[in-house]
């Protein structure tokens, strides 16, 4: 990298580029976007009682999905999220040319590597196994495979027989459904923009689903009068 150079992606240039590319399919078809800004976001999410992480690696409603909840709330007029479960859904990435080691072993020899089929198996395969479960296949070598974890990718074993595994469909994504536990103490309970009141806390009680319904209800009805005031 150049000295006082930008850094690739520091401004989200990629995801803007996206952005703008759904927006020009959308007027293609006959819609027009209405936009808004970040501080609108901003005051739409302080009028639910919602945060926002920054951090976006973090894998939560409130990383990612907040925005768009109370953009569709604030037409919809719903009043909280009622479900903020997500799926988290990764590529996955095939050596297509790379058929040997790039470094050769001893006696120069390389060792195979990349490619798409695994003993008769297309890679990614998602399988059944007696002792694994279900997983997807990765490579193999010395006449077995190997066999990753669908959720995390992680490696669960290096010595599958081929004649073990039943074959269930083609996968080309890992997926992992990330739990909404915890979700709703994103609401927040610092005082609303505008109001002279204080929010009420959202509190996290290990209590019955009963008792936790009617948190639920009690707090929605004080952010609602406080909105109506």
């Amino acid at each position: 990298m150049k000295k006082g150079k930008r850094r690739w992606n520091e401004n989200f240039s990629p995801v803007q580029a996206g952005k703008e590319y759904f927006y020009r399919r959308l007027r293609e078809l006959g819609f027009e976007p209405v936009l808004r800004q970040g501080h609108e976001t901003k005051a739409l999410r302080e009028q639910f009682g919602l945060r926002k992480s920054h951090n976006k690696k973090e894998r939560s409603f409130f990383s990612h999905c907040v925005d768009a909840w109370v953009l569709a709330a604030s037409v919809s007029g719903a009043e909280r999220p009622d479900h903020a479960g997500l799926y988290y859904l990764v590529p996955l990435r095939f050596h297509r040319r790379q058929l040997h080691r790039l470094e050769p072993d001893r006696g120069g020899v390389r060792r195979p590597y990349g490619g798409t089929r695994s003993l008769g198996f297309k890679r990614g395969t998602l399988v059944r196994h007696p002792e694994w479960g279900l997983c997807c296949v990765g490579g193999h070598r010395g006449g077995r495979l190997s066999l990753h974890d669908l959720s995390t990718g992680k490696r669960l074993t290096q010595n599958a027989k081929p004649e073990d595994c039943r074959a269930l469909t083609c996968v080309s994504w890992r997926s992992q459904y990330i739990s909404e536990k915890g979700c709703f103490s994103g609401l927040s309970s610092r005082p609303l923009k505008g109001v002279g009141l204080q929010a009420a806390p959202f509190y996290e009680y290990n209590l019955s689903k009963g008792e936790k319904a009617e948190n639920i209800k009690r707090a929605i009805n004080y952010y609602r009068e406080m909105l109506i005031v």
